[in-house]
């Protein structure tokens, strides 16, 4: 009963989301290791950031953490330009580009339509961490936080936060899943990215605030 509680229908999955079944259907039942996967690098406020992807949507994002706080506070916050890799890259990838651009020019904006579609396989399963990634990503809006416990219970599994910090830490797609949004229960923002990146969770929440 427990199974048949936590399992996704099928016809219920936002299409945000590519399945490992759709994909082999779309690529005549070959799987994720026949991706030809692009990256793209833009120059952000927060630094290099990488983007990798396949025609079917986004793999994975990376903040390289190469800006010193310093350094990134002198930059405007629209500041998000493509450096490398643009040619030939696919639809979905073009247009998480486009969605980062409108996130850090205006945070508000991004939660529109061209919200990119995402194939990275934690992503696309019915795992918890894949439950609790599409819950932040789908419930927990620009400028509003969630705790840890809280995001569990969405979930549908209220005594796993432990787990819910695991899924943050293996964000593959960080600020589209925006993992810096979820914070402890006690108050402060709390650790992004190992704790080496705490500095730009600051940011990112001082920048989706009204007026930030």
């Amino acid at each position: 009963m427990r199974r048949k509680a936590l399992a996704m229908d099928e016809e219920a999955k936002p299409k945000l989301f590519r399945t490992g079944r759709e994909m082999k259907r779309r690529r005549g039942g070959e799987g994720e290791s026949q991706c030809t996967q692009k990256t793209i690098s833009l120059q952000s406020p927060l630094g290099t950031i990488q983007v990798r992807g396949c025609e079917a949507g986004v793999h994975t994002i990376r903040l390289l953490m190469d800006v010193a706080p310093a350094e990134r506070n002198d930059q405007g916050p629209g500041s998000c330009e493509v450096i490398d890799g643009s040619a030939g890259a696919g639809p979905e990838l073009l247009r998480c580009v486009d969605w980062l651009r409108d996130y850090f020019s205006d945070p508000g904006a991004a939660g529109g339509p061209l919200l990119p579609r995402l194939h990275h396989p934690t992503l696309r399963g019915d795992s918890f961490s894949s439950r609790v990634l599409r819950t932040l990503l789908q419930e927990v809006r620009f400028g509003e936080t969630v705790s840890y416990k809280r995001l569990a219970e969405m979930a549908g599994n209220p005594r796993a936060v432990r787990a819910v910090g695991g899924a943050m830490r293996r964000n593959p797609v960080p600020l589209v899943i925006p993992c810096h949004r979820v914070v402890p229960s006690s108050g402060p923002s709390g650790a992004y990215m190992g704790g080496g990146g705490n500095h730009l969770k600051v940011w990112l929440l001082a920048h989706e605030r009204p007026g930030g």
